[in-house]
């Protein structure tokens, strides 16, 4: 592999990585811009980015009863005769489901943050304060 096209893989991970990080970054900027206390950004945005992610998620999973129908229903229709109908849910579900999946990630990536933006600070405290560590005076120290 010559140095160009090592240099080509290298922006192109480096884009891909700044690319699938996006809802973390919405998240931070939108930390940046409301009131979140500074320690608490690195967990806004790391949950903010395993939600958007999550919905990415559900949405595949509500849409993975039309692949199915493209594997085994729409080859049965168009060779049945219903061509339109058959190539209708092969178009839907080979160009349908990326982009609803994208959108809902790219949806969910604004909408977590802004909800969870005015909250976060009583949350984090609250997670912080049952995992803090207190030592058993009964058991002496560790």
């Amino acid at each position: 592999m010559d140095a160009y096209s090592l240099v080509i893989v290298a922006l192109m991970a480096a884009g891909l990585l700044i690319v699938v990080a996006t809802p973390a970054w919405i998240a931070l900027l939108i930390a940046w811009r409301s009131q979140i206390p500074r320690k608490h950004w690195r967990s806004f945005a790391f949950t903010c980015l395993l939600l958007a992610y999550g919905f990415i998620t559900f949405a595949g999973a509500a849409l993975m009863p039309l692949g199915i129908a493209q594997i085994f229903v729409a080859p049965q229709l168009i060779s049945a005769g219903h061509e339109k109908l058959g190539t209708a849910i092969f178009m839907a579900a080979e160009h349908g489901v990326p982009i609803v999946c994208l959108l809902s990630g790219l949806l969910a990536s604004f909408v977590v943050p802004l909800k969870l933006r005015k909250h976060w600070a009583a949350v984090a405290n609250a997670v912080c304060a049952t995992n803090s560590f207190k030592p058993n005076p009964l058991r002496g120290s560790a």
